[in-house]
């Protein structure tokens, strides 16, 4: 029992340095201990996303294969360990969604649905995406990435703090400096605009 308890611990005041460190070095017992601190996590997470146990199971077994075989390109420096394997894990869980949903697409397709296919993207639209991305390379990258988790991979702010270790605070700042500064480019890039037209 005192073994069990001392490896519990052992593996909560672990850091994430010195644990990819040892997975670096393909240490089998750094794969235990990383999937016991982040398993139940990326489990439910993507679970949230597939609805389905069996799919979880299997997507996440593909997330930590993919922690074992990248954890070279994760650096302490960029954030939390936790917050990469969940973004994996994640990733897998939309690509998983996104190649159910084409594979629904493709098998109820039907030929007459090609004419109400929409046009080709329209000149505004593209100039609207250009300045979205211009607007974009404006935030830092603390406002990027919390964009990133709430509206790409669906965290909420107290979720993205946890992932984060930073303050409850500090999140709803960078998210609300991170939008008003993409609605002042917007707005500007719109005048801009229409002084032009």
């Amino acid at each position: 029992m005192q073994d069990v308890v001392a490896e519990e611990v052992y593996v909560t005041t672990v850091t994430d340095a010195q644990l990819a460190a040892r997975l670096c070095n393909k240490e089998p017992s750094a794969m235990e201990d990383v999937y016991d601190c982040h398993g139940r996590f990326s489990y439910s997470l993507v679970l949230r996303l597939v609805g389905d146990h069996h799919v979880a199971e299997d997507l996440v077994q593909e997330t930590f294969l993919r922690v074992w075989t990248r954890i070279h390109l994760y650096s302490p420096d960029r954030g939390a360990l936790r917050a990469w394997v969940g973004a994996i894990a994640r990733n897998l869980a939309l690509d998983h969604l996104r190649s159910c949903n084409l594979r629904r697409q493709t098998l109820n397709f039907e030929p007459s649905r090609l004419e109400q296919l929409p046009s080709p993207v329209s000149q505004p639209d593209r100039e609207s995406f250009f300045r979205v991305d211009a607007a974009f390379d404006k935030l830092t990258a603390d406002q990027k990435r919390v964009l990133d988790l709430a509206y790409f991979q669906g965290l909420s702010q107290t979720e993205m703090a946890g992932l984060l270790r930073r303050p409850l605070g500090t999140v709803k700042t960078w998210i609300r400096t991170a939008l008003g500064t993409l609605r002042a480019e917007m707005l500007s890039g719109r005048s801009n605009r229409s002084r032009l037209e």
